[in-house]
């Protein structure tokens, strides 16, 4: 099972806003969620501090900047790498 990251910091509001819609997108794609904290990892930092939150594909290096909704993240995670 692959494994999205919900790129994001603590107290984000709009991270917490739109974990829902990037739940939604992994289970209905088979995909395991996990929300990470963005100031853990200096190049995504670095790549996408002022875009958080973030649904980042690992094995593609891609991420859909927020805010999104369910029916963009399923586009994003459905479109060819």
């Amino acid at each position: 099972m692959e494994t999205l990251w919900l790129l994001g910091t603590a107290g984000c509001h709009l991270c917490d806003a739109l974990r829902p819609a990037a739940e939604g997108a992994a289970r209905a794609l088979g995909f395991r969620l996990e929300v990470v904290e963005i100031m853990d990892h200096e190049a995504l930092l670095t790549r996408f501090e002022t875009q958080i939150p973030v649904l980042y594909r690992p094995s593609t290096d891609q991420g859909l900047p927020g805010p999104f909704t369910l029916p963009e993240a399923l586009a994003f995670l459905q479109a060819p790498p």
